[in-house]
């Protein structure tokens, strides 16, 4: 399966939709699973709050033969909350939702190298300063628009990612494509 960075910056081509955000942090649902009452989350995200709900680590949620060894009985260790309605749940009743994690990884965004994050000597956080250490596409980085799961294979041989200068480590990076012209 192919590798997806979440990391910041993530400038996306168009909003992305409500569904694809996880219910409980907000944020871009990663490996989404669907509970038997028909909502969705994150699957690290649930388990982690199965843990702060019921107090039993992380190894042992999750876990129906750890929990029995530990003498903890295994409907206390994997039963939880939903977070939205407030029925219980097994967690052995999560499934994987590979349509909702295809289409997050179809999404288009801008290539990070692209990319940089607003300054107080930007024009648009002299006019907002809310907008301060957002990110925005740079003009003068790449302009390639991939998709979310084509992203780490774009940037791992970007012409404009940043590089070190293979003879001198004291130099200071440079992009790519300027690389020839530095040395």
């Amino acid at each position: 399966s192919e590798e997806v960075s979440y990391e910041e910056p993530l400038i996306f081509t168009a909003p992305p939709p409500s569904n694809l955000f996880c219910a409980i942090f907000g944020h871009l649902v990663k490996s989404p699973v669907v509970a038997p009452c028909g909502h969705s989350f994150c699957n690290s995200c649930i388990s982690r709050l199965a843990v702060e709900e019921t107090g039993i680590p992380a190894e042992v949620v999750g876990n129906g033969s750890s929990s029995v060894a530990l003498g903890i009985p295994v409907s206390k260790g994997r039963n939880v909350k939903c977070p939205l309605d407030g029925r219980y749940f097994n967690l052995d009743a999560l499934y994987p939702i590979l349509a909702l994690d295809e289409s997050v990884k179809n999404l288009e965004v801008a290539c990070r190298y692209g990319c940089k994050q607003l300054t107080a000597a930007d024009a648009e956080v002299k006019q907002d300063a809310t907008k301060l250490g957002t990110w925005t596409r740079d003009s003068q980085g790449c302009n390639v628009t991939i998709t979310l799961g084509a992203r780490v294979a774009h940037e791992e041989v970007c012409e404009w990612r940043w590089v070190s200068c293979p003879y001198d480590p004291e130099c200071p990076q440079v992009r790519a494509n300027q690389l020839a012209a530095h040395m």
